[in-house]
């Protein structure tokens, strides 16, 4: 195993979203804890696709009553 050759590689890993920079092993681990989150979000929407269009329909509506809220609002 050639070990400057792997050292290499990994200096050589960047990730750049927007103001978020990280290179080396930080990259790494970001990299991988997104694939894991990414993973887990798409296995809880499998889990809960049946009751998936009720949660949504409700929280749009929790949203519309919280702006409706906020406009009827008196002045002083």
């Amino acid at each position: 195993m050639n070990i400057k050759a792997l050292a290499r590689l990994v200096r050589g890993f960047k990730i750049e979203v927007g103001d978020i920079r990280a290179q080396g092993p930080p990259a790494i681990i970001l990299a991988a804890s997104g694939l894991v989150l990414a993973a887990g979000i798409v296995r809880l929407l499998n889990q809960n696709a049946a009751v998936l269009p009720e949660t949504l329909r409700e929280a749009k509506a929790l949203v519309d009553s919280l702006r409706a809220d906020s406009a009827k609002r008196l002045t002083s």
